[in-house]
């Protein structure tokens, strides 16, 4: 399987907001499309990421429940899948399906042609967090090189290829 089909492949330290202080689902976004906008491959300004998140918000809600939410999209102009990851100082309201708030958030963006890139990644994602516990474990980290290995680590330990 491809490195781009590995959450350590599309993944960095710089798109990491760890205990950030978070007071709306508008906010969480807006700061989701910041942290996607800063991978330099991508010619997106943080405005036309936050559009692309929203657009995808209005075909149905990402908060996928047990405080967690993953804000997604596919864009022609995104030439390589690129992931953030955001944990909240204090759960938000994210309108999630089990009516719970968010404290954690995996942002995703894909090529739009990228259709099993993007439902493989999607699938590591839940799988990771299928495991009990492991939101509060990485809500409390303070270090986001430390997170990235232990996804690294989870990744390779519950997903079989």
């Amino acid at each position: 399987m491809s490195d781009e089909s590995n959450l350590s492949g599309v993944i960095a330290p710089q798109r990491v907001s760890l205990n950030t202080e978070i007071s709306s689902k508008k906010k969480l976004l807006e700061k989701m499309a910041e942290l996607l906008a800063s991978d330099s491959s991508l010619e997106l300004k943080p405005k036309e990421v936050l559009h692309l998140l929203l657009d995808r918000e209005k075909v149905g809600n990402t908060g996928i429940g047990e405080g967690i939410a993953l804000p997604h999209s596919r864009c022609a102009n995104v030439p390589k899948a690129v992931l953030a990851v955001l944990t909240t100082h204090q759960a938000v309201d994210y309108d999630s399906i089990d009516s719970q708030p968010v404290q954690l958030a995996f942002g995703l963006l894909v090529p739009q042609e990228a259709n099993a890139q993007h439902l493989t990644l999607l699938s590591k994602i839940a799988q990771i967090m299928r495991v009990p516990g492991r939101l509060d474990t990485i809500v409390a980290m303070q270090d986001a090189q430390a997170l990235l290995d232990s996804i690294m680590d989870w990744e390779a330990s519950s997903w079989r290829t």
